[in-house]
């Protein structure tokens, strides 16, 4: 039986989904998953402590704002693993999350295979672009679609792989306390571009349109000074209870992504969502967000206010359009480790 180490030693709080189907997945392959994961993802994912074979104290966690602090720890991290684990024992290491600078550093292994949430980063920083080929001299990155891939073979990185990143479980909260009689438009993000804010959302007859149709959009809250005060416009607090973002979630009749210019080489975990509970899409047009279309039987794409009125127009008299794809068929896979 094929042994793989899958290891996340860079702690990123919202990262706990994204692991468990990553796991999940590599469990399906029938090989023995043994885990290296930080104490925060031990308590909130469901495997016994026998699939562990070191858990990373709270005390190397990710700190916001501290670069440097977080770079030792990382390194600190890498060392104790190379300390408590055994990884020759491994056919495989999957790492769920690349560091360039600790990884480079301090690598736990070689051949190891390394997921890359953003390679758009690769034409930002120089240092980033030499560390990862450094990288990809003995081991091999994962990515999640073409667009992303072609970003590593600009930087003339050809060692990586392509899998799906997956969706997790649908949300099951359904407490109605709005009461709201009409059609209800989420933006799960606080990440919002402000492109669309001032050339759809601002739009007069964009709003009228939303008013005459009692149509409810809710955004989050952002840094952002561009706030549009309208009846039909509400906005939740940026950091809600993961609890009231699935209630909210399953609650609303379409999600609405409109990611700013710098959401650039990667995906949206919200668009995996929106896959697992059925959600119709809106989608602001984003270079990063075409692989979206391949997920719907109608186009979700739109990139002015007069598209915008069009596709509510269209998702509202036709009840057939929705979502397509399914959680099995953006299952990732993992045939290369074979």
């Amino acid at each position: 039986m094929k042994k793989i180490l899958y290891i996340d030693y860079d702690l990123q709080v919202g990262h706990v989904n994204f692991n468990r189907i990553q796991i999940d997945a590599l469990k399906a392959t029938g090989a023995d998953v043994r885990l290296v994961l930080h104490q925060y993802m031990y308590r909130h994912l469901p495997y016994p402590r026998e699939m562990y074979d070191y858990i990373i104290p709270t005390v190397l966690k990710y700190r916001n704002g501290h670069p440097i602090i977080n770079r030792l720890s990382f390194i600190i991290t890498l060392l104790l693993i190379k300390l408590m684990v055994n990884i020759r024992k491994y056919d495989s290491v999957i790492i769920g999350y690349c560091d360039e600078i600790s990884l480079w550093t301090l690598p736990p292994a070689r051949g190891m295979y390394v997921f890359m949430h953003r390679t758009a980063g690769l034409r930002e920083s120089r240092l980033k672009r030499w560390l990862c080929k450094r990288i990809a001299q003995k081991n091999s990155f994962l990515v999640f679609n073409n667009h992303m891939g072609e970003m590593l073979r600009e930087a003339g990185i050809t060692s990586y792989h392509i899998t799906s990143h997956g969706c997790a479980e649908a949300f099951d909260d359904k407490t109605d306390a709005t009461n709201n009689p009409g059609l209800t438009i989420f933006h799960p993000s606080a990440k919002i571009s402000c492109k669309f804010i001032a050339d759809v959302l601002s739009d007069r007859n964009v709003l009228h349109f939303i008013e005459e149709n009692n149509i409810r959009i809710l955004l989050k809250e952002s840094d952002d000074d561009m706030k549009i005060i309208h009846n039909n416009i509400v906005y939740l607090p940026s950091m809600i209870d993961f609890s009231e973002y699935k209630n909210v979630f399953a609650l609303s009749d379409i999600i609405l992504l409109s990611y700013p210019e710098s959401f650039s080489g990667q995906v949206s975990g919200v668009s995996f969502e929106c896959v697992a509970n059925q959600k119709r899409t809106m989608i602001y047009s984003h270079p990063s967000l075409e692989y979206c279309r391949n997920f719907y039987n109608y186009d979700p794409i739109f990139s002015n206010a007069l598209e915008f009125v069009c596709l509510c127009k269209k998702l509202m008299e036709n009840s057939s359009l929705g979502c397509t794809a399914s959680v099995e068929s953006l299952a990732p896979t993992y045939d290369f480790l074979e």
